[in-house]
């Protein structure tokens, strides 16, 4: 009922988005048939004041028989855990694109305290490469595990994405309150990391 904002389901009844452009209204999700259904939000749950993080709550659970899929959340809280990964980050009006995860910062005391910088990836022909615009807010980031994706961030300003990971308690908790558990999806560490990981031999 916004236009063109996006938002991630993570339960039956739950979706995330950015607190600061919140999806009200109604919003549509497609089902693994191809079908559109539209359901009517609720309300919106907020987490403490340290993050762009905002869980919308639909008025009735999705039925199974509307075949609509939600994903499972990144849970490891640590940044580092992450750098190098290469990402797949929507905006609006469905458009998506690759990006590689270069950083975290720490940027607007009170509002994000933590978030990802793109680095883009203009390696085709027409571009393939992520660059925020006005209007992208809440919408997805998602690292591909196993051939599913699992959600890892959402857009918050410029080409930097807020990191629900690092919140992941704390929205768990929302969804509990409505008798959901929050799925956890393990995550494989990236190449930064792994170099990190690696122990180094000795000479005897």
């Amino acid at each position: 009922a916004d236009g063109g904002k996006t938002v991630a389901l993570i339960s039956p009844k739950h979706f995330l988005g950015a607190k600061h452009w919140q999806l009200k209204g109604s919003v549509s999700f497609m089902g693994r048939d191809g079908t559109v259904h539209r359901y009517e939000v609720e309300r919106h749950e907020t987490l403490s004041k340290d993050n762009d993080i905002s869980i919308g709550v639909l008025k009735n659970p999705i039925p199974a028989a509307d075949k609509i899929a939600f994903y499972g959340v990144a849970a490891v809280p640590t940044p580092d855990w992450y750098l190098g990964r290469t990402a797949i980050s929507f905006g609006k009006n469905g458009k998506a694109g690759r990006t590689v995860i270069k950083s975290f910062r720490t940027y607007e005391p009170g509002h994000v305290i933590l978030a990802f910088m793109h680095d883009r990836l203009p390696d085709e022909p027409q571009g393939d490469g992520v660059k925020g615009v006005s209007g992208d807010s809440g919408a997805p980031s998602f690292l591909v595990e196993g051939g599913q994706l699992v959600l890892f961030g959402h857009h918050a300003q410029n080409v930097q994405d807020s990191f629900p990971a690092g919140h992941f308690m704390q929205v768990a908790a929302i969804l509990a309150k409505d008798g959901y558990q929050l799925k956890p999806a393990p995550v494989t560490p990236g190449p930064e990391m792994v170099s990190r990981m690696k122990v180094p031999k000795t000479s005897r």
